[in-house]
């Protein structure tokens, strides 16, 4: 996409799985194994696992909850591409930083206070911040158990800022297939995270900010900061 401008020259892989690692983005910040640790075996029973109101949706039935934006209280809304797609045209007059994580990816954790200082330095001037958990399933574990994983660690950040769940519903739980999906489905290139991606007033994707994985070389919190205060002047 020509109109984006990319914090990093990344060349796509053919898979992405095998690419779904975490740079470091504060200094000194060791980088994440390159896929989500194994979950414990369930504990459920068949019974629990087959009940039917438990099963997640198939991706195409996902309810579009991204209009239930939270009002000062730390809310997880499960979506899907069209979902998160119409969130962040939701906030057409605003400029938007979006950041996608994961509860397992320890650098995102460890960058993620940034985020919400972010917003709470500039939505006076215009800015808004989204958050986007990449969290996927566990063999075992059904969606519901998903958003409660996700959001017990949005509480501990007091994230009262639109944050956002995409699972990948239309493949069991636990399929490894997951990590692709997402990877390609939202454009995160090489599938790495953190990742995030700053949108101007007009809706526009203005820029990437990614890990260059045959570099090493990442962005710092202060090429997202510059890049916003940019945003918000014009």
């Amino acid at each position: 996409m020509s109109a984006v401008e990319s914090a990093n020259s990344v060349k796509s892989p053919s898979s992405f799985g095998r690419y779904w690692l975490v740079a470091a983005v504060l200094p000194l910040l060791a980088g994440c194994p390159q896929s989500p640790p194994a979950a414990a075996p369930s504990t459920k029973s068949p019974a629990a696992s087959s009940n039917s109101e438990s099963q997640p949706k198939p991706l195409a039935e996902m309810p579009d909850e991204s209009d239930k934006v939270p009002a000062g209280r730390v809310e997880l809304q499960v979506v899907d591409l069209k979902g998160y797609e119409n969130a962040v045209a939701r906030q057409l007059g605003k400029v938007v930083l979006v950041d996608f994580w994961a509860t397992w990816c320890a650098p995102c954790r460890q960058q993620f206070p940034h985020a919400i200082q972010l917003q709470t330095k500039f939505q006076d001037q215009g800015l808004t911040v989204m958050s986007v958990s990449v969290d996927q399933m566990d063999a075992g574990e059904n969606l519901d158990e998903l958003k409660a994983r996700v959001l017990d660690f949005l509480k501990g950040q007091k994230a009262t800022i639109p944050n956002l769940l995409v699972p990948v519903t239309d493949l069991a739980a636990g399929d490894p297939g997951a990590i692709d999906v997402i990877a390609s489905r939202f454009d995160i290139d090489g599938g790495a995270i953190p990742h995030f991606k700053l949108y101007d007033r007009k809706g526009t994707l203005h820029r990437k900010f990614v890990v260059d994985l045959e570099t090493g070389e990442s962005f710092a919190p202060k090429d997202i900061d510059a890049a916003i205060e940019k945003l918000l002047a014009e």
